[in-house]
């Protein structure tokens, strides 16, 4: 009996170490896979912050970007205003100059017609002088 009781007792802890063996292979395991997963927890999350710095860098450009393009729009606009205005000051200037041209077109004119009637006036007279002179002479 004793024998008997040896052996199951025996038998009990040759399974209890089987099952201690299997229970330490097994929270091996696991904590091999905790390891695991956490590293790749860890990676994941350095994955995680490089990309939110990705997207912050991004934001930080596209915001420099369109007040850039705000920038260059606004100048843009100037330029084009300034244009126009230079556009109608030269207008302005062309309407004036030619106004000017046919103002001195007529006044040569004028004048012609005055240096012409001062020429027909002028033979005229001297004709009459020259009558008049030719009779004192007689």
């Amino acid at each position: 009996a004793m024998d008997k009781r040896c052996q199951m007792l025996e038998a009990n802890i040759l399974d209890e170490r089987t099952l201690r063996r299997g229970l330490v292979i097994e929270a091996t395991d696991a904590s091999k896979s905790k390891d695991q997963f956490q590293d790749e927890l860890m990676e994941v999350r350095h994955q995680l912050n490089a990309a939110k710095l990705d997207v912050e860098c991004l934001t930080s450009e596209k915001t420099t970007v369109e007040a850039l393009l705000k920038a260059h729009r606004e100048r843009e606009q100037q330029l084009l205003a300034s244009a126009a205005a230079i556009k109608d000051g030269c207008s302005n200037q062309d309407q004036e100059l030619l106004q000017m041209q046919t103002l001195l077109n007529d006044e040569r004119e004028a004048m012609a017609n005055q240096v012409a009637d001062l020429h027909l006036s002028h033979e005229a007279t001297r004709l009459h002088y020259e009558a008049v002179v030719e009779q004192w002479s007689m």
